[in-house]
């Protein structure tokens, strides 16, 4: 059997995938259940020759990084060390060209299940919680690779973690989210835009189902938010697909 199908066979489930010069990489990812047994598995997969290779391993096991591409690299961010351990403030940055791994500025708040997406040349880390969803963030950091530091933009007006998250009509857009109870009601509903002209919040539509764990992309003039939970955990998953538009 090729070796690079078979570890994509053993591949866990990460927080989120990211996309780079037309392949996906995946990083760390819980092997247990109830967030447990976090690895240090990096994967790069080819959609040209339908395989996996696998990648120097990250600096350390974790569950629930937030990964996206920046300026021709990868960015892992966050995190979580063991179930209920601490949470990570760790920012690894792999290079596909070198194939090494750097350290860059740490969050200026561990945590994990992080809203992450890059903007104009900066990565903006949304939310997340610092160990479960009773305690879920407003924080809005933003890193800046060129000074490689942080900085603190305006909070989203909804604590919430482990959040839908694109870029559509000059806002950052942050649907749904997990919520701190079992049963209906604990995901949000909330759909919160980041003006990026402004540099402050509004309140958009809600999801008509409430929702967290669920994708996200632009596409011309919607955005789309397939998948997710309607429940805290993976208890109410759903194949819906949600889309919004603004006149």
């Amino acid at each position: 059997m090729d070796s690079t199908r078979s570890a994509a066979a053993r591949q866990p489930s990460p927080r989120r995938p990211a996309l780079l010069n037309g392949k996906v990489y995946a990083f760390g990812g819980f092997t247990g259940p109830a967030h447990s047994a976090p690895v240090d598995y990096a994967y790069e997969y080819d959609p040209k020759t339908d395989a996996w290779r696998t990648l120097p391993a990250l600096s350390a096991s974790r569950g629930s990084p937030s990964a996206v591409a920046l300026d021709g690299k990868l960015h892992v961010v966050g995190g979580r060390s063991a179930q209920n351990g601490p949470t990570l403030a760790t920012h690894d940055v792999f290079d596909p060209t070198s194939g090494k791994w750097s350290t860059a500025a740490p969050l200026p708040t561990a945590r994990d299940h992080i809203g992450a997406i890059v903007v104009n040349g900066k990565l903006h880390a949304i939310g997340g919680r610092t160990l479960s969803t009773n305690t879920n963030q407003s924080l809005h950091d933003v890193y800046d690779p060129v000074t490689n530091t942080w900085s603190a933009a305006a909070p989203m007006p909804t604590p919430r973690s482990s959040v839908g998250i694109t870029e559509y009509a000059g806002m950052i857009v942050v649907v749904g989210g997990e919520g701190d109870v079992t049963g209906p009601g604990s995901a949000f509903r909330d759909n919160e835009g980041y003006d990026l002209k402004t540099g402050q919040w509004v309140k958009l539509a809600p999801l008509p189902l409430s929702k967290h764990a669920l994708g996200a992309g632009t596409v011309g003039s919607a955005a789309y938010f397939p998948g997710g939970s309607s429940t805290r955990g993976g208890q109410g998953v759903t194949a819906e697909m949600m889309v919004f538009t603004l006149p």
